[in-house]
């Protein structure tokens, strides 16, 4: 017995003869081939509907050509309904396959062209599919296609504009024809059937597009605020789905792997992570999100050594320069009133049942897997939260604003008083009394200093007395070291700025008797304008290096070692004060045989040699050797902040330690240097005393 069994050719239909077929095999073999005869998945819906067209005639022919049973009766005809319940397993998943890739071409051509042509297709193809009896299968795929468009709609809309929003643009094209097409395959859904296919794909649309969102949320904060509308379109992707965990552990892991590494410094850390407070409470209110990113950020600064300071420094910092986000926090609590507490919101006046039943509508509970809400919800309160007392913070603050104060040249402290109230508003009026006391004692030092002078003006020394402006400071009330006591003070003044001195402190005791004034030499600063030849430099020094310079008045030539004699200087200060005249090109300096230095003034004005006076004295005789060690240098100066950082986070680094983590984090500038040179320029560092090298190997930080 012979089975005629339709087959697929490129020129139509042939007749072969193969050994007898069970139905089901006659008719998956036939649409395996058919499906595979042009070696891909059909696209369309026409090609497919061709396809199944052809296959539902060849039931009937195959039906005509079956043989009957012995006594005459014809075996039971293959109904086209059942035809696709006939099918192997791997040939269903195949037809499935295709199907998918016809509706999804489908829309992709609706969304080009906007013409209905393409939609007439794919009903008349789900109609032939339901005669099949594969209408679920239709509807499967129709839904998958369906998907699957959306999805390559939304990945190609992210990355055209990212920075614009567009997720309302993308709801809107979900309920044009991805919806029509459903309506179309499900006539008999009903209004209330659609209505639901539309909040399947509104909720496919919100889910895939917070994932896209969240892979990019990281970049999201950085570029904040300029990123608000797209965390506003994350936020309604949050409360629409489930992501909320998700969107907690990509950002905390962005964090680590982007930010919470050695090559980063401690004030980026900072602002970001104040950025990252700021950005997510427009994503999450409920603080869910950042929960994790924030745990890992205080873990990680808790690590770093000079995190407080940093955070002090850009608490107390200029307004000039970069925007500060920290002092722009701690000012906009101050307006807020500075408790870091959500104000409860005050209803009053005709409208307030109104303004009330609004408040109470646009209340959410928060989710059920929210985390336990950090108290003081406002970023200083978060970074004070850190190492949980305030009391670290508020020591390193008069420290800082001891050094600070000290190091004016005048008495303008309108910066730091707004900064001493702003926090006094939010740590209490006690723990901040003492800092308070040292602004006071600038603010009178001021008063007392414009006396004097009005006191001095006409008299024979005035014009002395007015080349000296004085800051008396409470010492008991200033941070412990920050002013030497008067026996520390071991510089020696010359003769006639000691003069000047004493005359200032007469007029004080005059004008505020019985009290008197106990000078420390070593603190404040001194104008200078020197002249060398014709030419004339003013500058602005320490009274170390003037004292320094001003010993040059009485012989041209020092030794290193009657230098620091003569102005009561360690022999190793002598040499950085000198060297920096060296610097400006005032002086000059020679190795004599024994090794020791001596420096001598110029008799013209030599040009500046940058950061460094030179090699060690032993390695200056070396002729030509300079000008390259010069260069090298300076290339490697660019990296001086970075390896100062590392050295910050960490008690001590070898030198290829140090060279791998230059290699690996530090790209602006590239870090393209040699390990000699690297070697070379930490030699450096030790030799003007930045860093200190413990046994040969360890570099650690000059504190």
């Amino acid at each position: 017995m012979t089975t005629l069994l339709p087959t697929f050719a490129s020129s139509g239909w042939t007749m072969t003869h193969r050994l007898p077929m069970d139905a089901d095999e006659i008719v998956s073999e036939a649409l395996h081939e058919r499906l595979c005869a042009s070696g891909a998945l059909p696209t369309s819906c026409h090609e497919l509907e061709s396809i199944l067209q052809t296959l539902e005639e060849s039931m009937h022919l195959s039906d005509r050509a079956r043989p009957t049973h012995p006594g005459g009766s014809r075996a039971a005809p293959l109904p086209s309904c059942g035809v696709v319940t006939m099918l192997r397993r791997d040939t269903l998943a195949q037809l499935g396959r295709a199907l998918q890739g016809c509706f999804q071409h489908t829309l992709d051509t609706l969304s080009r062209d906007d013409t209905g042509r393409a939609l007439e297709e794919a009903r008349s193809l789900a109609a032939l599919l339901e005669r099949m009896g594969a209408k679920e299968l239709s509807v499967e795929a129709a839904v998958a296609g369906t998907l699957s468009h959306l999805q390559a709609h939304l990945e190609e809309r992210a990355t055209r504009n990212a920075s614009a929003p567009w997720l309302a643009e993308a709801l809107e094209y979900t309920a044009s024809w991805p919806l029509r097409l459903l309506q179309q395959l499900l006539p008999e859904a009903g209004a209330s059937g659609w209505h639901l296919w539309e909040q399947r794909l509104r909720y496919f649309v919100y889910e895939r597009a917070g994932l896209i969102f969240t892979d990019s949320l990281f970049d999201l904060v950085v570029d904040f605020p300029d990123s608000l509308p797209t965390l506003h379109d994350l936020r309604a992707c949050l409360e629409n789905t489930s992501l909320l965990s998700h969107v907690a552990q990509c950002f905390a892991a962005a964090t680590k792997k982007r930010l919470l590494h050695p090559g980063a410094a401690t004030s980026d850390i900072v602002q970001q992570y104040i950025f990252s407070i700021r950005a997510m409470r427009h994503v999450d209110p409920t603080d869910t999100a950042l929960a994790p990113a924030r745990a890992a950020t205080q873990d990680y600064l808790r690590t770093r050594r000079d995190a407080i300071r940093c955070i002090v420094g850009l608490l107390t910092a200029d307004e000039e320069g970069e925007d500060n986000v920290v002092l722009e926090e701690l000012e906009g609590e101050g307006e807020a009133g500075g408790a870091g507490v959500p104000l409860i919101p005050c209803f009053d006046g005709p409208d307030a049942d109104l303004q009330a039943l609004a408040e109470a509508e646009r209340w959410r509970p928060e989710p059920v897997d929210a985390v336990e809400r950090v108290t003081g919800s406002d970023a200083v309160s978060q970074l004070v939260g850190i190492w949980g007392s305030k009391d670290l913070l508020v020591t390193e603050y008069r420290s800082l604003l001891a050094d600070r104060l000290l190091a004016k040249q005048g008495y303008d402290c309108d910066r730091e008083l707004r900064t001493l109230e702003l926090l006094k508003l939010r740590f209490g009026d006690a723990v901040l009394h003492t800092a308070e006391i040292m602004l006071k004692d600038l603010a009178d030092s001021k008063r007392i200093n414009a006396n004097i002078r009005s006191a001095a003006r006409g008299a024979a020394r005035g014009e002395q007395a007015a080349t000296v402006t004085a800051t008396m400071l409470s010492a008991l009330y200033w941070p412990q070291g920050s002013v030497p006591a008067p026996d520390e003070a071991d510089l020696r003044l010359p003769p006639d700025v000691g003069s000047w001195l004493e005359e200032y402190g007469q007029a004080y005791h005059a004008l505020k008797a019985p009290r008197k004034l106990q000078w420390c030499p070593s603190q404040g600063v001194v104008q200078l304008e020197v002249t060398v030849g014709n030419q004339a430099l003013e500058l602005t020094v320490t009274p170390a290096q003037a004292i320094t310079l001003l010993s040059f008045r009485e012989r041209s030539e020092w030794g290193e070692a009657e230098l620091a004699e003569q102005t009561g200087q360690t022999p190793a200060m002598a040499r950085r004060n000198a060297s920096f005249w060296v610097q400006q090109g005032v002086l000059h300096e020679a190795a004599q045989p024994g090794g020791a230095r001596v420096y001598a003034r110029n008799r013209v004005l030599q040009a500046s040699t940058g950061g460094w006076s030179g090699p060690p004295a032993e390695d200056e005789g070396a002729e030509g050797g300079g000008p390259a060690l010069d260069a090298g240098l300076q290339a490697m100066a660019a990296y001086e902040p970075f390896i100062l950082g590392m050295l910050a986070n960490f008690d001590s680094l070898p030198q290829d330690r140090i060279h791998n983590m230059l290699k690996m984090f530090v790209s602006d500038p590239p870090y393209d240097k040699t390990l000699d040179q690297l070697s070379a320029f930490l030699a450096h560092l030790v030799a003007q005393e930045r860093l200190t090298c413990e046994g040969g190997t360890m570099y650690k930080q000059k504190l």
